[in-house]
């Protein structure tokens, strides 16, 4: 799966809210909680626990970052693909 949309804003501005995982409940609509799983900065690795609002119900995920770097990549960082090893 691979979602796009074009935002009129700086590459690094958007990355930086992207990669900010600690802070998605209040950037990211729909995410109501996020427990992060390990410590220090966004990079290869980094794991949380992320809650979200979907069809009226919350649901729980456990997520990784497989890969990181510039989102110019066309890679989104946070897919449910993401956790079953994408990209491909």
């Amino acid at each position: 799966m691979c979602l796009h949309q074009r935002v009129a804003a700086p590459l690094d501005a958007v990355e930086s809210i992207i990669t900010d995982i600690p802070n998605a409940a209040r950037t990211l609509s729909g995410v109501n909680a996020v427990e992060m799983l390990t410590e220090g900065p966004y990079r290869p690795g980094t794991r949380w626990r992320e809650t979200r609002r979907m069809f009226g119900m919350d649901a729980t995920a456990e997520m990784a970052a497989r890969t990181s770097g510039s989102c110019s990549r066309r890679r989104p960082h946070r897919s449910a693909d993401w956790e079953r090893g994408w990209p491909r």
